[in-house]
């Protein structure tokens, strides 16, 4: 496989967990949201496949997501800090600071996704 393809591939999977984390997040955050609670199931259960150690059995796209989640945060906020996240987020308790960690995660996955699109671009 050529970088421009390894590359692209990466960006994918990348992104996929990238917009669907924002999608969650907009959801979570509005006032009113009919669909607020299974949003907030849903994050909380990606909060749980992160904070698992990588198996043969994860996904490729989680394997990767995991390692740029686990070299982004501190070993006191990975991954014991998302299961307590994912915690609150179940009893509808999340706080501002959860919040920000949330916004982190996003902004993480979004950076990386940048820089594989700037690798992709390199390699044309």
């Amino acid at each position: 496989m050529s970088d421009l393809g390894l590359f692209g591939s990466v960006y994918d999977q990348l992104r996929s967990y990238s917009d669907r984390i924002d999608r969650l997040l907009i959801t979570i955050a509005s006032p009113g949201a009919r669909e607020r609670s299974g949003a907030e199931a849903e994050l909380a259960e990606l909060l749980r496949r992160f904070a698992q150690p990588e198996t043969e059995t994860s996904s490729h796209a989680l394997r990767l997501v995991t390692h740029v989640l686990r070299q982004e945060f501190s070993s006191s906020d990975y991954p014991n800090g998302f299961t307590t996240l994912a915690e609150e987020l179940e009893k509808g308790v999340l706080d501002d600071n959860g919040t920000l960690v949330l916004e982190r995660i996003a902004a993480t996955l979004d950076r990386k996704c940048s820089e594989m699109r700037s690798r992709m671009r390199e390699g044309i």
